[in-house]
This record gives C-alpha cells, structure tokens and sequence, in this order.
C-alpha cells in the first residue's frame, strides 16, 4: 500500500480546502493511506491569518477536519506540527537576494519567507534594513516547518509528499527539502471556480 504525507497547509479558503479533500478521497478510493499533518495553532503566523488571530485559527482548523471527517479519513491519520526548539541568529540581510540565497542545514528557507513579505506587502523592496521584524518571524517559522518534516518523513517513509501551493514561507521548505531528497511530491493548485491542477515534482 502506498503512503502519502499530506501538509493540510494552513489558512485555505474553504473552497480551497474542498478542492485539496477532493482529491483526497479520490486517493483514498485508490487505497493510498494517507497522514495529514495539520498546523495545530503551531505557526506564529500563515499567509492566510498573517496576524494569528486565535479565533481564524479555530475556524481554518476546525473547518479543515470536518472536511477530513467526511471523506473518512481516520483521527489516527492525523500529525499535528510541534515547535522544535532550535537556536540561529537570523543574519541581516542587505538586499532581497540576499534573503532569496538563505539556507538552513542546507535547504532554503529564504525564498518562501521572500514570497510571503512580498505578498504580505505587495513590495518587492525587501531587505533587513527596513522588514527585520518580520524577516525573522517568517525565517523561523520556516526553520521549524522544516525540522518538523524532516522527522515526520524520517517517521512515516511516504512514498510522496502532498502540498497546496509550494510558495510561501511555511510551505516552500517542504517542497526543496522533497526535491533534494528525491522524496516525490505534489503540489496542488486550484483555478477559476471549482478547478485544481495536480503539479508533480514542481
């Protein structure tokens, strides 16, 4: 049987969320087992609730089991993240680039943490000078999705590793982490009203 590691990303719409559970059931329905690994309130912010404000959390957490539950995946299939202790300085960076070539234990960590300030922002003028606050919250939540993963796949041995959009902060460490290990992944998109798109290795 095969195994798949799912990263019920945080803060989907609820649409979002019933296209990801769509395609769940359809690998549930091929026998794939699958174990769902789930914020838990653990992440001090996401793209989605860039504030962490509780009460958002409790409805994107509540809303995304529910939605399990209906597809019958089991309470046993679920892995909740954990915050891993670990001790960095996070440099100052001088430029976007610089943020950009950021690594950890040699994955990226930098790039997703770019592309959720930018978003955030809409500006692409990034640099330690003027976001250092928030450079270091999205490097760090990054660092601890990382380390996460990294025993969780250590645990589980799945075959492939699901994701929803692999570009930001809590999400993109994952996805290079995958690829330098040859782990096969997948990223799933959604479209214009009730599409999605299944991106392999990419």
């Amino acid at each position: 049987m095969k195994k798949y590691v799912v990263y019920s990303n945080t803060g989907l719409s609820s649409r979002q969320i019933g296209l990801t559970a769509e395609y769940l059931e359809k690998c549930t329905k091929e026998g794939i087992e699958l174990k769902i690994v789930n914020c838990n309130n653990v992440l001090e912010n996401c793209y989605f609730n860039p504030l962490h404000n509780t009460i958002a959390c409790a409805s994107c957490q509540s809303r995304s089991m529910e939605l399990y539950k209906q597809i019958g995946i089991p309470k046993e299939s679920f892995i909740s993240l954990k915050t891993i202790p670990f001790k960095i300085e996070i440099p100052f960076f001088e430029t976007l680039s610089d943020l950009l070539q950021f690594e950890y234990e040699g994955t990226n960590v930098g790039r997703g943490a770019a592309s959720s300030i930018i978003s955030y922002y809409r500006d692409y003028h990034i640099s330690s000078h003027t976001h250092r606050e928030i450079i270091e919250l999205e490097c760090k939540k990054a660092i601890n999705v990382l380390l996460n993963f990294k025993k969780i796949i250590k645990d589980e041995k799945p075959d492939k590793v699901l994701l929803f959009n692999g570009r930001f902060a809590e999400i993109y460490p994952l996805l290079e982490y995958c690829s330098q290990t040859n782990l096969a992944f997948a990223s799933i998109e959604s479209g214009s009203m009730d599409t999605y798109e299944i991106f392999e290795n990419c």
